[in-house]
């Protein structure tokens, strides 16, 4: 469903989203996150090079951006690690 609401090209990241929440989040999404999320893809480069840590995101956007950095996100959004595709 994630993939309706964001085309690859106006969120480079949505297939990690994906990936993320089926290897680490197999539940429901808080209302929170799912609005926040839409803020979060429209502000925050592919790259996360300007993501704040200290902002309000929710705690599963947080997470998301700590597990795209353990698997080593590039400056394109795509993660180094050809496993995770």
């Amino acid at each position: 469903m994630w993939q309706l609401l964001f085309a690859e090209k106006q969120w480079p990241l949505v297939d990690h989203w994906c990936q993320f929440l089926q290897a680490r989040h197999n539940k429901a999404i808080s209302r929170d996150t799912w609005s926040q999320l839409l803020e979060f893809a429209k502000t925050v480069s592919s790259n996360l090079s300007d993501y704040d840590a200290e902002g309000a995101w929710p705690y599963l956007i947080d997470e998301f951006v700590d597990y795209l950095k353990e698997n080593g996100v590039n400056q394109h959004g795509q993660i180094n690690d050809s496993s995770l595709n």
